[in-house]
């Protein structure tokens, strides 16, 4: 087992307190023989929005369920988590199983043990990865739904280029997908002003054939029919702002 020391605000309803904490990556063996699972000890913040951060991934946090909501099957950010069974209930060291399905078909069981009432708080991730999900069950019984937040990022930017210089780039996601959409990229100077912009997509929109709609990874080339690549003619320092399906990020680079 390694244990990794990290200093971290805990969140517990209605307070915060700032201390140490231990973050502890086990390998936790189900009772279905399954494959590990990623478990973390330890409670972490949530935002307002309702995000939290588990290792080094930001996730869609759910309300809290209490013990009786066994047998449910709750949807959340196109994951469906339901209870399978409760193996000696009225024993501490029972186990309580819930299965995680994804709209890829894909299946998975977490399971905790001590009657789910764990002594610390815990948090369990699937091995699934697009999109990851998972629970956090505290010591009261009741548990979170996890599910990861997209990831939206810019590929192949420089921090520098000269002018006239063309700036290929790639624009990644991995998350839901929203049909009807496409990156949106601006180019602003310090002054705010806007110095290149991509263009508009015109195309016949038609009703989402899933539900819940499918995490998927993409990539678009911002050299293919967004209006790239992107020249900047004048020295200075620049942001770039892309935004897609809701999300953005920004980045800067340099003309010299």
């Amino acid at each position: 087992m390694k244990t990794l020391h990290l200093g971290i605000i805990i969140g517990i309803t209605g307070m915060a307190v700032i201390g140490m904490t231990s973050l502890v990556l086990i390998d936790l063996q189900s009772k279905t023989n399954e494959s590990d699972k990623y478990v973390f000890e330890g409670n972490y913040e949530i935002s307002k929005d309702m995000v939290g951060s588990v290792g080094d991934k930001s996730f869609f946090v759910s309300q809290s369920y209490q013990e009786n909501y066994v047998n449910y099957s709750i949807p959340f950010h196109g994951v469906i988590f339901s209870t399978l069974d409760r193996n000696n209930d009225n024993n501490p060291g029972g186990f309580v199983s819930n299965l995680v399905r994804f709209s890829d078909g894909t299946n998975e069981t977490l399971t905790t043990g001590y009657g789910g009432h764990p002594p610390n708080t815990i948090t369990i991730l699937t091995k699934h990865q697009n999109p990851q999900a998972g629970l956090t069950r505290y010591d009261n019984g009741s548990v979170n739904f996890l599910v990861n937040t997209p990831v939206l990022t810019v590929n192949g930017l420089k921090e520098t280029y000269s002018v006239g210089e063309k700036i290929n780039i790639t624009i990644d996601f991995q998350g839901q997908l929203q049909y009807c959409e496409y990156p949106h990229i601006e180019v602003l100077d310090l002054n705010q002003n806007v110095v290149w912009k991509s263009k508009d997509i015109t195309s016949l929109c038609v009703s989402a054939p899933f539900s819940p709609l499918p995490y998927v990874s993409q990539s678009f080339d911002m050299n293919s029919g967004y209006g790239g690549p992107i020249m900047i003619n004048t020295t200075g320092d620049y942001i770039m702002k892309v935004s897609l399906y809701g999300n953005s990020i920004e980045k800067g680079f340099v003309v010299k």
